[in-house]
């Protein structure tokens, strides 16, 4: 199995030009920010009405004791004690796709808590740049702008857009630093998930420097289809995934992306990304399914050297 199974990353054998600025940006919005994505609207999801806010210092909060946040993320990490009364901290209200939960500029005085409304889907929230350029992910149970808390006088330097539909838990950036302090396990769990950002930006760094494009990109679904892919059977055929007489294993990411988004991660234009998809597609690794991309459990992975 290639997906979800411990991977060794092998050297390539081809250098690539790469951006330093845009590097420099993904390691800044790494470890200064953290989620954030486009313009100004607010969290979405599929089909719900908007709900008022309302205080989380309440009962309600109760039956997300057992919510299966996703692996390695904030919450995860954290004591179910520790998750219940950061759950009680400020004030809870859902957005819809496209929705700006934390613009360019504004003051980065508080904290925010991804949630899917939905424990089968994973919420997303995308970071961009000044520029708009995407440069990272955040899902469910991620925090987003804990960093920035730390020095309250500063204002966040990417913008933060939710992609599916969510629930966003707002809190003082004063309130979660006082968590932190009450919480044994506050602290390091803080710590763990920027020596966890902190790699990712070092991965592409390392990537950037002497992969080439179709590499770079596959490593990256492979990371996406472990981190926010949702497990299927596709049939593939060609460029469809359900047109085959075969069954396979597929993930299916959760996260909708277009190519311009993924040559922003993977440091690619577009035309280089479009050809590195096909070349995919023509190994049967990927499929796309409703604007989904799909990757497929395929031994071709190891092409890319993603391998178990």
């Amino acid at each position: 199995m290639i997906i979800g199974a411990p991977r060794k990353r092998h050297g390539c054998d081809r250098s690539t030009a790469t951006g330093a600025a845009e590097l420099s940006q993904i390691v800044m919005s790494e470890f200064l920010l953290t989620p954030e994505s486009a313009p100004t609207v607010e969290d979405s999801g599929a089909a719900s009405p908007r709900a008022r806010s309302r205080n989380m210092n309440t009962p309600q909060s109760g039956w997300l004791d057992h919510w299966p946040w996703p692996e390695r993320t904030f919450m995860e990490r954290l004591s179910p004690a520790s998750r219940r009364d950061l759950l009680a901290l400020g004030t809870q209200r859902p957005f819809q796709p496209g929705e700006v939960l934390s613009p360019y500029g504004d003051p980065a005085n508080s904290v925010y808590l991804l949630r899917s409304r939905d424990s089968k889907v994973s919420a997303c929230a995308k970071i961009t740049g000044v520029d708009g350029k995407l440069l990272a992910i955040r899902v469910s149970g991620d925090v987003i702008g804990e960093i920035a808390a730390l020095e309250p006088s500063s204002r966040r330097s990417a913008t933060v857009t939710i992609c599916t539909a969510a629930t966003v838990h707002r809190m003082p950036g004063a309130e979660f630093l006082r968590f932190l302090d009450q919480h044994p396990d506050g602290w390091q769990t803080l710590c763990r998930t920027i020596a966890d950002r902190l790699a990712w930006a070092d991965q592409r760094r390392l990537d950037f420097s002497d992969c080439a494009v179709t590499v770079r990109l596959a490593r990256l679904l492979v990371e996406f289809a472990e981190s926010y892919g949702r497990r299927t059977t596709v049939r593939p055929n060609g460029n469809g995934c359900d047109d085959g007489s075969t069954d396979a294993a597929a993930w299916e990411i959760t996260i909708r992306l277009n190519y311009e988004e993924l040559g922003n991660l993977v440091g690619a234009r577009i035309d280089a990304i479009g050809l590195a998809m096909r070349e995919m597609r023509d190994l049967g690794l990927v499929c796309l399914r409703n604007r989904h991309i799909v990757v497929i459990d395929n031994k071709g992975w190891e092409k890319y050297s993603v391998q178990p």
